[in-house]
């Protein structure tokens, strides 16, 4: 039987600067957080096409973002 995995909230940019201060010069750190941000860049971009063309291709309306107006750069 799997196990229940436990509540997951994903890394901040302020989270990920601290790290980034505060673990300066360990190259695992170094690799991973550029890598994480680089991640939620992907998924914002998804999220940006997907939310302005939907599943069917064709271009929705301007006022149906699906994003809240503070991150929606559209």
């Amino acid at each position: 039987m799997a196990r229940k995995l436990q509540r997951f909230e994903p890394v901040g940019l302020e989270e990920g600067r601290a790290f980034w201060r505060k673990y300066r010069g360990n190259p695992d750190i170094e690799r991973v957080l550029p890598e994480l941000a680089h991640g939620h860049q992907v998924f914002d971009e998804l999220e940006m096409y997907f939310g302005r063309y939907g599943k069917s291709g064709k271009p929705r309306s301007s006022d149906s973002c699906s994003r809240s107006r503070k991150s929606c750069w559209c």
